[in-house]
């Protein structure tokens, strides 16, 4: 079927897709069975407003958007909502060509995630981003005190509304994505769009599991940490640690360093050094490889790390570097 008859019909979606089809860097893929058409590179927007300074972060918004990224994703969580005023602001003027995600945390100022905390939550953070509808919104984590059909019903009634485009889950198993789709067919609204979680070479059962459920059930993958904190971009070995306050080294970075992950970076700093190419783009361009359709949010720290990710290109691994970095064969 064409793409555009596969489009929901929204103002922006010709000016979307002309950016995106022009981009001479960044692949481009639709987010599982929906019509939402992505950069498979996005930035993830959680260090905005916390410890990078605006003019940073409008930086960075720049760079990805030279480069032919045009999916950002951020969370009303993130510096207490900080993060979407910022986005907001560096989006200003260039809100058609971009797709926007965030999510909302059910310890919210109405907690839960029943039909008035997202309405409340939503409303949050429109206001905070300046944007008249948001492409994907997200439950940020499970609320096992609100019955899963309640959310969903929420969530389709915010699509109905043209609040929303699209919905999806984060930091979910692969059984309750199963749940959350086949509840949200049975009761006849919008479908789950996306599933976001943490997913790169260190975690591969889980980026198997979850991308096999993903696929089975129209779901687009979108993969949190595809760098493992940081891990995999290489500036940190055995012999050179990180500080103590990187992530790595936090409770989000346990599983990370240690041997495992140490392994991973190893064989990543070898087929990059072989390609000739940094151990970021190494590692992002074995992910894409795997997880067909798939999505990356790297980090934005900065417009130089982005600029480089911007370069992945997953076709430049043979499908024997591809499971070498995964572990799964003693050679290339």
């Amino acid at each position: 079927m064409p793409f555009f008859t596969q489009m929901r019909q929204v103002s922006d979606a010709p000016r979307v897709e002309r950016l995106l089809m022009t981009s001479s860097y960044v692949p481009v893929t639709t987010v599982g069975a929906s019509g939402l058409r992505v950069s498979r590179i996005g930035v993830g927007c959680s260090r905005f407003g916390t410890d990078l300074a605006e003019d940073d972060a409008r930086a960075i918004v720049d760079a990805a958007f030279d480069a032919g990224i045009t999916f950002f994703d951020t969370a009303d969580s993130y510096g207490g909502g900080a993060s979407e005023r910022v986005l907001g602001r560096a989006l200003a003027g260039r809100r058609d060509e971009s797709v926007v995600a965030t999510k909302f945390r059910h310890a919210g100022p109405v907690p839960g995630a029943g039909r008035k905390s997202v309405r409340v939550a939503v409303d949050n953070s429109l206001r905070r981003l300046g944007c008249e509808y948001i492409d994907l919104y997200q439950v940020h984590a499970p609320d096992p005190a609100t019955p899963v059909e309640e959310t969903l019903d929420a969530l389709q009634d915010l699509v109905r509304q043209g609040k929303i485009l699209y919905y999806g889950l984060c930091n979910v198993r692969s059984w309750q994505v199963v749940e959350a789709q086949l509840l949200a067919r049975a009761m006849g609204g919008p479908p789950l769009t996306a599933v976001q979680a943490q997913l790169n070479l260190v975690e591969r059962a889980r980026l198997d599991d979850l991308g096999q459920v993903a696929k089975r059930y129209g779901v687009g993958l979108l993969a949190a940490s595809p760098l493992a904190r940081g891990l995999l971009g290489g500036s940190y070995d055995r012999d050179t640690p990180p500080p103590r306050a990187h992530p790595l080294l936090t409770r989000k970075g346990v599983g990370y360093w240690g041997t495992s992950g140490l392994d991973t970076l190893e064989r990543v700093r070898e087929v990059a050094a072989a390609l000739g190419q940094s151990p970021a783009r190494t590692a992002l361009g074995a992910l894409l490889a795997r997880a067909e359709g798939a999505v990356a949010l790297i980090g934005g720290s900065s417009a130089a790390q982005v600029r480089d990710a911007a370069g992945t290109d997953p076709a430049a691994l043979a499908d024997s570097d591809v499971r070498y970095l995964f572990g799964q064969s003693d050679r290339r």
